[in-house]
């Protein structure tokens, strides 16, 4: 009869066995393959974040946090051959240069910076494109804006215009357009100020504003 070793016995007890000699050797002998199997498998889950692991916290860099969006502000009036028409949206973008289309429900108009003599009229309004140039007079044009790296436009500006058309348009309108974050706003606050102090020394007054229709940053 063969013998089984007292460590054996010991696993089989632990299995609440109490068996002939020969079963007792069975048991203890799948008892040593279960333990094999389970030093085999046990590397495996090295390295693995169990469920119960918290997740990582703030800042530990695995998970980027979303940067709060910030609502855009559209103030003032337009009117479409002397009817008045609500902007609903605008939508900033590059275009050689920073521009802001304001969309209504009849079409968008576009400004584009530095022009001071036409605007855009696209009468397709979700269609981003230039449009038609149409005269117009801007006296006041006071603006700023930017492109982050994946392309999105920002624009901020105070605009009254005067459009002889087809369509005739007016308009005297302040925007913040494009989700303009703290930082972006403070680097147009700067560049306001840098261009206002390069314009009162070029008038040799302090005091002296700006010349008519000239493009100020906002």
């Amino acid at each position: 009869m063969a013998r089984i070793s007292t460590r054996q016995n010991r696993r089989a007890e632990v299995l609440g066995l109490s068996l002939p000699a020969p079963r007792r050797a069975a048991a203890a002998a799948m008892v040593a393959v279960f333990a094999g199997a389970a030093l085999v498998a046990a590397p495996a889950c090295k390295g693995r974040r169990r469920h119960h692991d918290p997740a990582p916290g703030p800042g530990s860099g695995s998970v980027a946090a979303a940067a709060p969006a910030v609502p855009d502000r559209i103030e003032g009036t337009l009117t479409l051959d002397g009817q008045p028409l609500a902007i609903e949206r605008c939508r900033p973008g590059r275009d050689g240069t920073i521009y802001v289309d304001l969309v209504t429900a009849a079409g968008a108009l576009r400004f584009l910076g530095g022009e001071a003599e036409h605007m855009f009229w696209n009468p397709r309004p979700d269609a981003n494109v230039r449009g038609s140039a149409i005269a117009c007079a801007i006296p006041h044009r006071s603006w700023g804006g930017g492109t982050r790296p994946d392309g999105a436009a920002y624009f901020r500006g105070e605009l009254v215009f005067s459009c002889e058309g087809p369509p005739a348009i007016t308009g005297k309108v302040s925007l913040d357009c494009g989700d303009i974050r703290p930082d972006e706003r403070a680097s147009l606050d700067e560049q306001r100020r840098q261009k206002r102090e390069e314009l009162e020394r070029a008038a040799g007054s302090a005091a002296a504003p700006p010349a008519p229709g000239s493009d100020v940053p906002r």
